[in-house]
């Protein structure tokens, strides 16, 4: 399953790194957001309660929701929904793990219960019940192949009904799907496309009874992907200059030992004592000159997991940075923007060339 070019999700987190101190046990972090309107709710035909963020949000450290109607001290929620996604690291990769949860005890005999996902926008006044789904980029380079792991455990009760889909090769169409009073464990193979690997995760679940009763489902679905090769080995790392080197040169080297890939980036012939920001990310689709000089920005840090790191340099307008982290494929962007005096005490800006890391 090959996956065509997709639009980055990105977050700044240089994929599978770690500054300082790292190894084999550091988890490759996940890039998530939602790709629809995300939500529960939860109402007994008078009364609703809906939380919910709005499409391209990042999961960030995890999403918790949770609507209810009814109840009380010591009473439970006539009605109640929660979805909790959370990234997680396994033996089988890093990726998602999403639990939906929902409960009606209808005590009412003339209310309309109901509760579950949806799909509508923040702060609407009466939800409906949907779908809803969440995005997971992987920044690893074009055509590496990998595995991407199901584990999904699905119960509903009458009234009620629950449902996971996952999308692997960036087509919309779903290429597994559970059900509820299903237990099920699925490996499917992908590879990646210009820009990575994005997978496309949906739940669906909703509950409903009209007057006095009972029903509600519980699911947990766990999609995570693991490059071919398994967790930490050794690669292949080429390193890329391109750009001018306006100011200053941005040089890469690289070591392997007991499946840990050490990064170090070496900056020289910087202005000495200045400021800079590391820029990773993705090669700029146009440059973007600085704000003054002939200078330009050739990585766009909103790329792949891109973003920007702080740093000054020494007395020789010199910096080094060290990542340290598994040694697995992936593909990053690095240039360096500096800021300082010159030694006729006149502020200068630039960049240095642009550097291209692929480790495969």
């Amino acid at each position: 399953m090959t996956q065509p070019p997709l639009l980055s999700l990105g977050l700044f987190a240089l994929p599978l790194l770690a500054q300082g101190p790292g190894g084999p046990g550091n988890p490759p972090p996940v890039n998530a957001r939602t790709v629809t309107n995300y939500a529960v709710f939860a109402t007994d035909g008078t009364n609703a309660s809906f939380r919910g963020l709005p499409a391209n949000a990042p999961v960030g450290p995890g999403i918790n929701l949770n609507a209810f109607v009814g109840g009380g001290p010591n009473v439970p929620p006539a009605a109640v929904a929660r979805t909790s996604v959370m990234p997680v690291a396994t033996m089988q990769g890093a990726g998602l793990r999403i639990v939906e949860t929902a409960r009606i005890h209808g005590t009412d005999p003339n209310a309309n219960y109901a509760c579950g996902t949806s799909r509508d926008a923040p702060n609407t006044t009466a939800p409906v019940q949907g779908s809803h789904t969440v995005g997971v980029h992987y920044a690893v380079p074009a055509n590496a192949t990998g595995t991407v792991s199901i584990n999904w455990m699905g119960q509903a009760s009458g009234g009620a009904t629950s449902t996971g889909a996952v999308d692997v090769d960036g087509d919309g169409v779903a290429d597994w799907t559970g059900t509820a009073g299903t237990n099920n464990q699925t490996t499917l193979p992908v590879t990646a496309g210009q820009n990575g690997v994005l997978l496309a995760i949906t739940t669906n679940g909703g509950a409903t009874v009209t007057g006095v009763g009972d029903a509600g489902y519980n699911t947990t679905l766990v999609v995570t992907f693991r490059p071919t090769g398994g967790g930490p080995g050794t690669v292949t790392v080429t390193w890329t200059s391109y750009g001018p080197q306006c100011l200053g040169s941005l040089t890469g080297t690289d070591s392997q030992q007991n499946g840990v890939l050490t990064l170090n980036l070496a900056l020289a012939g910087a202005p000495a004592n200045g400021f800079g920001i590391l820029v990773g990310g993705v090669p700029a689709t146009t440059p973007v000159p600085l704000p003054f000089g002939t200078c330009q920005l050739l990585v766009d840090p909103n790329g792949a997991g891109g973003g920007l790191r702080s740093f000054l340099t020494d007395a020789s307008g010199a910096a080094a940075f060290v990542y340290r982290l598994r040694a697995v494929a992936f593909t990053m962007d690095f240039q360096a923007i500096t800021f300082g005096f010159d030694v006729n005490n006149n502020s200068v800006l630039g960049s240095s060339n642009a550097l291209n890391m692929t480790a495969q």
